[in-house]
């Protein structure tokens, strides 16, 4: 069993007496949180694109669907909005919870 200066091993902390603490359970919250944040980022990003698309804003829906991988095309651009408008969800998010003083 490997020991660091601490005494803690790579299980968990060893006491005394050489028992092993066990771990306390893993908060979920901030990650549910982060999650759901996410998950509503990329549904608007989604429907800003569908919206793009819809009204051939700047040509864009024309040059998309005029590609010859046209479905590549539109994944790359779903995945993009959804990596934009999800990070800028949970940005924002994590920025407005309260602060502990």
């Amino acid at each position: 069993m490997m020991r660091g200066n601490s005494g803690d091993s790579i299980f968990g902390a060893v006491g005394r007496r050489g028992e092993v603490a066990v771990p306390k359970r893993f908060d979920t919250r901030l990650l549910l949180f982060l999650g759901r944040n996410c998950l509503l980022g990329i549904l608007v990003g989604w429907s800003v694109l569908a919206g793009l698309l819809y009204f051939d804003v700047a040509g864009f829906g024309t040059v998309l669907f005029g590609a010859a991988e046209r479905w590549l095309a539109l994944a790359m651009a779903a995945a993009g909005f959804a990596v934009t408008f999800g990070s800028l969800a949970m940005g924002t998010a994590v920025f407005l919870l309260p602060k502990d003083y």
